[in-house]
């Protein structure tokens, strides 16, 4: 089952999966801004998402548009890259 979250989520509602909240699953939410901190091949190639390191600057800050949750993995959109799924273990929370 895939969870999907993006910008058209009422304001204020906390989406859940199993009772956890997104922000407790991936550590962000849409509209949160996140650092890209690299990624390895195995990131990449286990979500067959899109590679970050074709598009994203290492330690460079990104705005959240979209997140979509897997059973065992998550994927980000940001909102520089609208199309792109990027895995979401490759950003931390802008703090």
């Amino acid at each position: 089952m895939s969870l999907f979250f993006d910008e058209q989520a009422d304001e204020g509602w906390t989406p859940e999966r199993d009772g956890y909240s997104v922000k407790e699953i991936i550590g962000y939410v849409v509209g949160d801004y996140v650092t890209y901190v690299g990624a390895c091949n195995a990131q990449v190639n286990y979500t067959n998402s899109d590679d970050p390191r074709d598009y994203l600057i290492e330690g460079s800050k990104y705005k959240v548009s979209k997140i979509m949750i897997q059973d065992w993995y998550s994927l980000t959109t940001l909102e520089d890259f609208p199309k792109k799924y990027f895995n979401s273990v490759c950003f931390e929370l802008e703090e």
